[in-house]
């Protein structure tokens, strides 16, 4: 009876660890883009682009593609970015990644 407790209890910690991590990441997520908005303001447009992208890049490079194609997206329909600029920074081989935002391209005209 003990032991089924205490895995039980491990069970549900690690479960509101998990839980836990996955909420922070998002609220980052949530501030990036809030940040991105004030640099937006008050930097030059450019530079926001820039750093988009970066982000979306790195993004694509550690195996986020949902969440690379939101930025891509965010770039392209926000901010104005051109589209040939945001195929110059998808790596060619990722196929996966381009379809979805051509998709999505096509979902937004």
């Amino acid at each position: 009876m003990l032991r089924k407790f205490f895995f039980t209890s491990i069970s549900f910690y690690l479960i509101y660890r998990f839980y836990k991590y996955q909420f922070n990441k998002l609220l980052n997520d949530e501030n990036y883009l809030s940040d991105l908005y004030v640099k937006k303001k008050s930097s030059s447009e450019n530079e926001v682009i820039k750093t988009t992208l970066n982000e979306a890049k790195r993004l694509a490079s550690s195996g986020d593609k949902n969440l690379a194609s939101e930025y891509y997206m965010y770039a392209y329909q926000v901010l104005n970015c051109d589209w040939s600029q945001i195929l110059e920074e998808i790596n060619p081989n990722d196929t996966e990644l381009l379809n979805v935002l051509t998709k999505k391209k096509n979902e937004y005209a």
